[in-house]
């Protein structure tokens, strides 16, 4: 498979799927880390949002 971009040495072949397989772990941890970031961060602002929201409710019903 390899043969048909120019890499014919088995030992090319073996170092080329090597980085190929290390660059799609790196991707995917990279990627798994920034989703993570995003869902901390939307799990820390979603009740931050509901308790500013409800206390400018209730604030503003007393009046």
């Amino acid at each position: 498979m390899l043969g048909l971009i120019g890499i014919t040495n088995t030992w090319e072949q073996l170092l080329a799927l090597g980085l190929f397989n290390v660059l799609v772990w790196a991707g995917e941890s990279l990627f798994q880390y920034l989703y993570e970031v995003k869902w901390r961060q939307l799990a820390q602002n979603l009740p931050h949002d509901m308790r500013l929201y409800t206390y400018r409710h209730v604030r503003c019903s007393q009046r």
